[in-house]
């Protein structure tokens, strides 16, 4: 395809998009989940940008396009879109979902989002994606190395803004706090509370751009408000070629004791970062099985506490 050629299906998506779900890989089987139990809606004045809230809106790429030469699509390359329906009320059961998937035209990397603008898209990101394209390429090829605390701050920094963008393909489901995002654009760090972790991928179903997300809220007890405080916590799972990003977003300060523990072994953390050089890669290579495992214990705990 000649540059600058519109792909199929390389339509653009735009705030006031009302539906509750959210792109899923370009893969059967592996859909998005959106976990929705009330949450506070994500306050953003229509028309301005998530990051600065300033005008002139440009159309960012949830995935930069430099990946389509690693990622090649065609005319006829669909991607599976998914909204799995977790019943919440009297009566309701956890074991009756209700699942919808279609079959949307082009790759799910040509998904833009219109909640940027100009100059922060050709600022603070265009600089943090050319920061962050040398250091993916080699794990995205399955290269062996060593990543540095610096290279580790970098990218957690594009895992974080490309998961606040990935939020508002539609925005009714977004949780991600104006503070937190504004934040990351100020420190080129992610948000307090952020939690970003890494592993080597030997797989197929997450290879090709695939994300999956779970959010919601959880009533935490607290002995000063008698009726608990509730806080949002939301999961992000996504793969590019022999890598995969985990990234667990919220504002419970105490989230790592529960979600540290959920068995997968060979992730490794780099937000918060160990300040140590991480040997790549880690001695345990995931699977398709152990990712998938990975993707679904946020919401697992969720569902527990329903």
């Amino acid at each position: 395809m000649a540059e600058g050629a519109r792909d199929q299906g390389d339509e653009e998506y735009t705030p006031n998009v009302t539906p509750d779900r959210r792109f899923a890989p370009p893969r059967p089987r592996t859909l998005d989940e959106v976990f929705d139990k009330g949450r506070p809606q994500v306050s953003k004045s229509p028309g301005r940008c998530i990051f600065c809230s300033g005008y002139r809106l440009t159309k960012e790429r949830v995935f930069p396009n430099w990946l389509r030469v690693l990622f090649p699509r065609s005319d006829s390359t669909t991607h599976t879109q998914g909204l799995i329906d977790w019943p919440i009320g009297p009566g309701a059961t956890k074991m009756e979902p209700a699942i919808t998937t279609q079959t949307k035209p082009g790759h799910s990397g040509t998904r833009k989002v219109r909640v940027v603008c100009q100059k922060c898209n050709g600022g603070w990101m265009s600089a943090l994606e050319a920061q962050a394209k040398p250091l993916l390429l080699p794990l995205i090829n399955g290269e062996n190395g060593k990543i540095s605390v610096e290279a580790q701050r970098v990218l957690a920094t594009w895992a974080s803004k490309t998961v606040m963008t990935a939020e508002f393909i539609h925005p009714k489901s977004a949780v991600i706090e104006v503070q937190e995002r504004k934040l990351l654009m100020e420190h080129l760090l992610p948000p307090e509370r952020w939690h970003v972790w890494m592993a080597r991928y030997e797989g197929e179903v997450w290879r090709g751009l695939s994300m999956y997300q779970h959010s919601g809220t959880l009533d935490v007890p607290s002995v000063s408000r008698p009726g608990g405080v509730s806080h949002y916590v939301e999961s992000t799972t996504f793969g590019i070629g022999h890598v995969v990003f985990y990234v667990v977003a919220t504002t419970w300060e105490r989230i790592h004791i529960p979600f540290l523990g959920f068995g997968v072994p060979g992730l490794a953390r780099i937000c918060p970062a160990p300040n140590l050089d991480i040997v790549w890669p880690p001695p345990f290579i995931l699977g398709d099985a152990e990712v998938t495992r990975m993707s679904q214990s946020v919401g697992e705990i969720l569902l527990s506490k329903t």
